[in-house]
């Protein structure tokens, strides 16, 4: 059982591959309390001890366990009484995130044989608030639909991500509904930034891509401001950052002005000693290709799947 969509070759070899890695169990059976300690100790678990391979918890968790077989590791034993210290009396989850994280193990108190709900806190606890967007995954998180907000920073910059990582879920918990979180490395995904006018000295940036346009967090330094980066989302939802940049507030649009008025100064400079045989016409037309009547058209947007691409999920 699968909740994604086959990305690979359409060809026989791969995508009998990816069959076969689906109809295999994605858990890791434990047969001893040791099998505990040579678990990689980089990745995120989810841990359950059960009765027996035939108990109704153990089936649900190994269901939920193949649906989240891409965003985590389940690990599980059915041997009681090996692990009679980890299972003194009932079946027990509980998931343990990678050490680097320093966290203690977190215990699932709802019934396990609820699906719906042990796999909404399996999601939970498997899929991070904020997640990584790369070339290889771009195209799955476009998939998912949701606008993305995205963190673009130096690839060595993890008091920036962190920083990102704890605002994001002090502010925008209840919004994951609706935006997706994301971190990006400024240098490989140069075009986004270029296309909003900026550098890898200007780093690091908040964006949303709309998939339609490209908005810009004011002032990162901001971002630790009570609501700020809430708001900065609602503002999405309300269409208000649109309206606003086509719209801007006074203040905004008498320094916008004073801006332009510089701008449209410099450019009159430069074209008075552009050659004598340039028209006027294409004097105007230099004028308007460098003025912005719009927010930066979505980058992202040009990552999803092409539509005319054959989908497995058509036949579902």
């Amino acid at each position: 059982m699968t909740k994604r969509e086959y990305r690979g070759a359409r060809q026989v070899d791969p995508l009998f591959e990816f069959i076969r890695q689906q109809v295999e169990s994605s858990m890791i059976k434990l047969s001893k309390p040791n099998d505990l300690l040579t678990l990689d100790k980089k990745k995120h678990y989810v841990i359950g001890h059960f009765d027996s391979e035939t108990s109704e918890n153990y089936q649900i968790f190994s269901k939920v366990a193949s649906l989240l077989r891409e965003d985590c590791h389940f690990a599980g034993s059915t041997n009681k009484d090996e692990f009679k210290n980890e299972r003194p009396t009932n079946d027990i989850v509980y998931y343990r995130s990678s050490q680097s994280s320093n966290e203690s193990d977190q215990y699932y108190t709802g019934l396990i044989n609820n699906q719906a709900s042990f796999y909404a806190w399996s999601h939970e606890k498997c899929i991070p608030l904020v997640r990584e967007i790369t070339f290889e995954n771009a195209e799955e998180l476009t998939d998912e639909g949701l606008p993305f907000l995205i963190l673009f920073h130096h690839v060595d910059d993890h008091q920036s991500v962190a920083l990102f990582q704890r605002e994001v879920a002090k502010q925008l918990m209840h919004e994951r509904s609706g935006i997706n979180c994301l971190h990006a490395d400024g240098a490989k995904f140069s075009h986004p930034l270029q296309h909003l006018g900026k550098k890898s000295s200007d780093l690091p940036l908040i964006v949303i891509d709309s998939f339609k346009h490209m908005f810009l967090f004011p002032d990162i330094n901001l971002i630790s401001v009570d609501g700020k980066l809430l708001q900065f989302v609602k503002d999405l939802h309300s269409e208000k950052l649109h309206k606003d940049f086509h719209q801007p507030p006074k203040a905004v649009q008498k320094s916008v002005d004073s801006k332009s008025k510089n701008v449209e100064s410099d450019k009159s400079k430069d074209l008075s000693s552009l050659n004598n045989d340039i028209s006027g016409k294409n004097a105007n037309k230099f004028l308007e290709v460098n003025h912005v009547s719009s927010p930066p058209e979505s980058v992202f947007i040009h990552l999803s799947p092409s539509r005319s691409r054959y989908s497995f999920r058509d036949e579902l």
